[in-house]
């Protein structure tokens, strides 16, 4: 009976074991979560709080894999980030064993998302662990890959947006005051946020900008971010010869292909990456649903109604008059219909630029320069003049608009919250580049003070 006793606590013993290893599994699944790419995300003890913190990391991963196309890749190295509530030195750790990388990083989500230094860490480990790179090895993933990759995952937390377009309001200004800056430049000085200040963030515009104007020149078996990676790791080349053989060779290819313009033989290499840059941003940046402001559109348009031509055949004589005289001018020179298929793709160009408001108008005006020649010159000027007007009243309505919504956002808008970056910029400078001239602006007004 004893015998039957002893037996029945055993089995109660090993049941009670089952069950509790089966609730620690299924508490060890519940904590543990896996990207699109595989790596593990673990939280000692996860809840709803925590549930920022996880999408966010998700995304990160997303992006890379957007990016250098490395959702599935056989050598990859397994990582694993592990989410702790004690303190972590540095706010980062990462472990290399062989082919597994831990990462340890610390459950405050306000610190991941706004400190760039973390950022960095994280996002060079994955592409590193991705392309089946140790980390340890020192190997360089580019300064403006990294920024572009970081913009974008802060972009989402601010663009709710159904429509995906690139936001980047620097860099529209900069397409706006046609200033844009030399892209390749950029690639060549990498900037951050703790050294440069306010300036980073106008970088990271233009980093976002050409990480995702090559991701579109990117294939499946032809991808220069990711061949960038594997080219740093091998120690072989210089920078300069990585760019040539990956980001350069696809925008040369992409240029030559869509400009076959004789002239362009003659620009260099950079000139041509350089020229193929602004001209994406130029019809990236700036379209229907986000066109340039009504007081640049004036004066394009102003601009666009100046009619320059020649009188004679060896055109030497030029004459200048307003659009309204096309009609009656084409009739008169041997070079009209250049005139007017030159006048036709400026309008086109206007028209893509122009708020919705003002492209009817603009339309009519498209209309009217096709049926020049076709029609009286009589005829042919009324109509353009007419629907000049009504591009005129329109251009004059949307910047009232534009005027009306400023002064709205400047009342309705803390100025705290408007100039932020200048504020935060004022108090950088203050702290970290005179810091001769702080201290003694203090003397002279500890002086001022006692006397």
């Amino acid at each position: 009976m004893m015998h039957v006793r002893h037996i029945k606590a055993l089995f109660t013993v090993c049941i009670v074991i089952l069950l509790h290893g089966s609730v620690f599994s299924l508490q060890s699944k519940l904590d543990e979560f896996n990207t699109v790419s595989g790596i593990a995300i673990q939280f000692e003890k996860f809840d709803k709080q925590y549930y920022e913190l996880l999408e966010y990391l998700k995304y990160t991963d997303r992006q890379i894999c957007k990016y250098l196309g490395t959702a599935q890749v056989p050598n990859a190295l397994n990582v694993q980030i592990v989410i702790v509530q004690r303190s972590v030195k540095n706010n980062m750790e990462i472990i290399c064993e062989k082919r597994n990388i831990k990462i340890y990083l610390n459950s405050n989500i306000n610190l991941l998302k706004n400190d760039f230094k973390i950022n960095r860490m994280l996002i060079t480990t994955l592409i590193l662990a991705k392309n089946g790179i140790n980390p340890e090895t020192g190997t360089e993933v580019p300064g403006w890959l990294i920024a572009g990759i970081y913009g974008g995952i802060k972009a989402k937390e601010k663009e709710q947006s159904v429509i995906q377009l690139l936001s980047l309001p620097g860099l529209n200004a900069l397409v706006a005051a046609e200033k844009l800056p030399n892209f390749k430049s950029i690639i060549d000085t990498p900037m951050t946020p703790e050294q440069d200040g306010v300036s980073y963030l106008l970088y990271e515009e233009a980093c976002r900008f050409i990480l995702d104007s090559i991701n579109n020149l990117s294939q499946r078996a032809d991808n220069p971010l990711a061949d960038i990676i594997v080219l740093n790791a091998s120690n072989k080349y210089t920078r300069e010869e990585v760019f040539n053989s990956t980001v350069g060779r696809v925008i040369l290819a992409a240029f030559n292909n869509k400009n076959t313009n004789p002239g362009n033989k003659n620009l260099s290499d950079s000139e041509k990456i350089q020229l193929w840059f602004e001209r994406n941003a130029k019809y990236r940046l700036t379209n229907y649903y986000n066109p340039l402001p009504a007081d640049i559109i004036e004066k394009k348009f102003v601009k666009f109604r100046e009619l320059k031509y020649f009188l004679d055949k060896e055109r030497k004589m030029q004459k200048i008059a307003d659009l309204i005289q096309l009609p009656r001018i084409f009739d008169e020179i041997d070079h009209g219909n250049v005139l007017v298929a030159e006048k036709s793709i400026e309008l086109s160009e206007l028209i893509n630029l122009s708020p919705p408001l003002t492209i009817p108008p603009l339309k009519a005006i498209a209309q009217d320069l096709a049926e020049i020649g076709k029609v009286p010159a009589a005829v042919g000027s009324r109509r353009l003049e007419r629907n000049l007007l009504e591009a005129e009243k329109a251009i004059k309505r949307q910047s009232e608009i534009e005027c009306r919504l400023d002064k709205i956002q400047n009342t309705e808008i803390p100025a705290a919250q408007l100039y932020r970056a200048e504020i935060i910029e004022l108090q950088r400078e203050n702290a970290g580049i005179w810091p001769a001239m702080t201290t003694f602006l203090q003397k002279v007004e500890k002086s001022y003070m006692e006397n």
